[in-house]
């Protein structure tokens, strides 16, 4: 079996699985994450398996592999492989390249290599990290894709925990315990890819807000857990001021320039009022107040947007991403959202400008870089001077699907 994968995979691939199989996850990675472990079990010790997990944090390939008893290969972000120390240190556990949000048959076709020699392969069909703990939306094309390739078996993975070991906005990791568990395997044979999907969706939907109800019951520890957050929560939950969000001195809590509203955050996402008239919630529960104050799509100011058709701006830098993490200057000045495109101005002259309607897809990606995607393949990435890469996204992505006819 070893000699056979060494073939297929290569020696060095099968020398850094056996290290961190066998030293690194013993002595180091499992006691500090403490992986509670439901359902293992059902993962087949050979042939082809399609593991599909909820996606929560950065480490889930680990976290969900491990569990497999042999190499497992992973579908990540095109985006990481521009790192070269990080492309090449993935690469060698089995990651390949996936371009976000678009078709690419170039990793379809390595997946369908993988399942057809019998390899087990890990795919999120979220497509993206959760930044709350509560799932992204599954896309429509992992039915026809599980179709495509000859219904393997599908064992679905829910990371529960992830999501806390380090939020996708913050700054710092927190020790908590990693709860994962595993389901039986599912036959498609015979499925339509609606079907598929649907049991997809049902099969990794996990509860964001449960430990903020029940907490852990173990010891758990973290410092600094509020910083990054007000990149998230880019308006405040009690006032909704825009970007009125402040770490505390301490960056365990967040205060409002505006309205004087405090919080103390818990390492279970809650945030806890600091005075009586304000009331305490959780991260999603303050997101889901920005959401509703500003609508879908949103709108920054609703009186600036029907005398202006101006629905977000800032000062930012748009550039052109190459084969590695830097990029070309394509133009820098006041970038404006319109129901219509995204320009840049510099006084009254227009520097720059994107229909929406050319727009793909707009991705967050390692450390909250904001990439466009073009319809004729362009990557672009957008730096915000002043404000958050999130809130941007958040406005950004609506607006994209109503120009181009989808459902918001």
């Amino acid at each position: 079996m070893w000699w056979q994968y060494a073939r297929f995979a290569g020696v060095q691939r099968l020398c850094m699985y056996v290290f961190i199989r066998h030293l690194l996850m013993p002595l180091f990675v499992t006691p500090w994450f403490r992986l509670r472990v439901r359902g293992a079990e059902n993962l087949p010790r050979r042939g082809p398996v399609l593991i599909l997990p909820n996606h929560t944090s950065a480490l889930d390939p680990w976290w969900v592999g491990y569990q497999c008893r042999r190499p497992a290969w992973y579908m990540a972000s095109a985006q990481l492989f521009r790192m070269r120390f990080l492309g090449w240190f993935i690469g060698l556990q089995g990651a390949f390249p996936k371009q976000k949000f678009v078709r690419d048959d170039a990793s379809a076709d390595r997946v369908k290599e993988l399942v057809d020699n019998g390899q087990p392969v890990v795919i999120f069909p979220e497509g993206s990290r959760t930044f709350d703990g509560r799932n992204e939306h599954v896309r429509d094309g992992i039915g026809r894709f599980v179709r495509e390739l000859g219904y393997p078996p599908v064992v679905f993975c829910r990371v529960a925990s992830g999501h806390l070991w380090r939020p996708r906005w913050a700054t710092s990791t927190r020790l908590v315990p990693v709860h994962l568990e595993y389901s039986e395997p599912f036959d498609f044979s015979g499925s339509t890819d609606e079907e598929i999907v649907a049991v997809v969706r049902q099969q990794i939907v996990i509860d964001g807000d449960r430990f903020a109800r029940e907490g852990f019951d173990t010891w758990t520890w973290g410092r600094r857990l509020a910083e990054g957050l007000p990149a998230y929560l880019w308006a405040c939950p009690a006032c909704l001021e825009p970007e009125g969000l402040r770490v505390t001195e301490d960056g365990n809590g967040v205060a409002c320039r505006a309205c004087g509203a405090a919080w103390t955050l818990e390492i279970t996402n809650r945030l806890v009022a600091a005075n009586p008239q304000t009331e305490d919630l959780t991260v999603s529960q303050a997101y889901d107040r920005l959401e509703a104050r500003y609508g879908r799509p949103p709108v920054l100011d609703r009186a600036v947007f029907e005398c202006t058709g101006v629905v977000l701006e800032g000062r930012a830098r748009i550039g052109r991403v190459g084969d590695t993490t830097t990029t070309e200057l394509v133009a820098e000045g006041l970038l404006r959202l319109s129901a219509e495109a995204l320009s840049v101005h510099e006084g009254e002259r227009e520097l720059w400008r994107l229909p929406l309607t050319e727009l793909r897809a707009a991705s967050l990606e390692i450390h909250n870089l904001l990439q466009l995607r073009k319809l004729d393949g362009e990557l672009l990435q957008l730096d915000p001077a002043d404000q958050s890469t999130l809130l941007w996204e958040h406005f950004i992505t609506p607006w994209n699907r109503q120009a181009r006819g989808k459902p918001i």
